[in-house]
C-alpha cells in the first residue's frame, strides 16, 4: 500500500513544449554568441576572428527568427530543437574527440568549438525546417486526396439523386400528366385538372433545377466568354410566354461579355420567374437592366411585387423557402458564387424587390 501523501509515479517522461523548446532553440545560439564574447574580452582574440566564430551562432538566431515569422504550429518547435541539438552536439563532439587524441587547448580550440557549434545548431535548424515542411507537403496531398475522394462520392450521389428524380420521378409526373389530358376531354374538372397541371410544371421545374444543381457542383462544364445580352433576351421571350399577361422593360447594351458557362441562363431564369410567381399584381411588372465597367457586369431584376421583408432577406438563397421548393434562388445562388460573383436582393425605391447580380466580365 502506498504511504498517505505520496503520488504514484506514472512512469511518463515529461514531453517538451513548445515553448522549452523556443528557449533551447534561442539559448543554444546565445551561448555560442555568449562564448565568442567571452573568448574575445580574455583571450585577445582578432574582431575578424571573434566576428568569423560568431557568425554561424548569430545566423542560427536569425534563421529562427524567420521560423517564428511563419508561423509554424508549435508543437512542431520541439522536433526543431531535437535536430538543432543534434547538429549541435554532432560537430562539437568531432573537436572534443580531436582534442582528446591531440591533447589540445580547450582555450585554443574555443573559437572552433564556437564556429563548429554554430554551424552544427544552424545546420540542425535548417534540416528541421525542411522536414517539417516535408511533413506539411505530405499531410496537405494527403487531405487534398481525402477532399477530392469525398467530392468525388458526393458527386456521385447527386448524380444518382439526378437520375432518380430524372428517370423515375419526371417520368411518372408526365404519365400522371398525360392521363391528366385524357380526363380533361371527358369531364368538367377544370380546377382539379389545372391544379394537377400546376403541380406537373413545378415538379418539372424541379427536377430541372437539381439536373443543373448537378451539373454546376460536379464541375461538368467549362468556363466561357459569355454574350449577357442575347442570353437575358431569350429569358425574357421565355417569361412572356409563359405567363402572360406580364410587362418586362428591359435596358441590356450590346458587349456585355461575363465568364460564366450555358448554365448561366438559369441564373436569370429562376429570377425572373421568382419575380412573376410572387407578385400579387393582376399583371406584373419586371424591369431588367444591366451595366459594365470592365471588371464587372451587373444585373438588376426589379418587380414590383409585394417586396421581401428584412427578416426573409438573410435565408431568401437558402432551399427552404416557398416556389420551386426553394430551390430556384438556392441553384441562382450556388451558380453566381460559383462564377465568382455575388448576389443580394434589396428593396425597389416604391414597392417591390431588386435582385443584384454581379459577374466577373470576360
Amino acid at each position: 500500500m502506498q504511504p498517505s501523501g505520496v503520488r504514484a509515479s506514472t512512469g511518463r517522461v515529461p514531453r517538451l513544449t513548445g515553448a522549452a523548446a523556443e528557449v533551447g532553440i534561442v539559448g543554444l545560439g546565445v551561448l555560442f554568441v555568449g562564448l565568442g564574447v567571452f573568448d574575445f574580452l580574455t583571450n585577445g582574440r582578432t574582431p575578424l576572428e571573434f566576428v568569423l566564430a560568431t557568425l554561424p551562432a548569430l545566423a542560427t538566431l536569425v534563421l529562427w527568427a524567420g521560423v517564428r515569422r511563419l508561423d509554424y504550429s508549435a508543437s512542431f518547435y520541439p522536433r526543431l530543437f531535437v535536430w538543432t541539438l543534434a547538429g549541435t552536439g554532432g560537430l562539437v563532439a568531432i573537436v572534443a574527440f580531436a582534442l582528446l587524441g591531440q591533447s589540445g587547448s580547450l582555450t585554443e580550440a574555443l573559437p572552433l568549438v564556437q564556429f563548429l557549434g554554430g554551424v552544427g545548431s544552424t545546420g540542425g535548424l535548417v534540416a528541421g525546417v525542411n522536414e517539417f515542411r516535408s511533413v506539411e507537403a505530405a499531410r496537405e496531398a494527403e487531405r487534398a486526396q481525402v477532399e477530392a475522394e469525398l467530392a468525388e462520392r458526393e458527386r456521385e450521389r447527386l448524380q444518382f439523386l439526378n437520375n432518380l428524380l430524372r428517370h423515375n420521378v419526371l417520368n411518372s409526373v408526365h404519365i400522371a400528366q398525360g392521363y391528366a389530358s385524357i380526363v380533361r376531354e371527358k369531364t368538367d374538372a377544370d380546377a382539379e385538372l389545372d391544379t394537377i397541371e400546376t403541380q406537373h410544371e413545378a415538379v418539372v421545374a424541379l427536377v430541372e433545377n437539381v439536373r443543373v444543381l448537378v451539373q454546376s457542383t460536379a464541375g461538368e462544364t467549362d468556363r466561357r466568354p459569355v454574350d449577357l445580352r442575347p442570353v437575358l433576351l431569350d429569358e425574357v421571350d421565355s417569361l412572356e410566354y409563359a405567363n402572360a399577361p406580364v410587362a418586362v422593360w428591359v435596358e441590356v447594351p450590346e458587349g456585355l461579355v461575363v465568364r460564366a458557362d450555358p448554365l448561366v441562363r438559369y441564373v436569370f431564369e429562376n429570377v425572373l420567374t421568382n419575380a412573376v410567381e410572387h407578385s400579387d399584381r393582376d399583371v406584373p411588372q419586371v424591369a431588367v437592366t444591366a451595366e459594365g465597367d470592365g471588371e464587372w457586369v451587373v444585373v438588376r431584376v426589379a418587380d414590383d411585387g409585394p417586396g421581401i421583408s428584412d427578416a426573409r432577406k438573410a435565408s431568401v438563397f437558402e432551399p427552404t423557402g416557398p416556389g420551386n421548393h426553394g430551390l430556384g434562388l438556392y441553384l441562382v445562388d450556388t451558380l453566381v458564387s460559383g462564377y465568382g460573383g455575388s448576389i443580394h436582393v434589396e428593396d425597389n425605391e416604391e414597392r417591390g424587390a431588386v435582385f443584384e447580380i454581379r459577374l466577373p466580365a470576360a
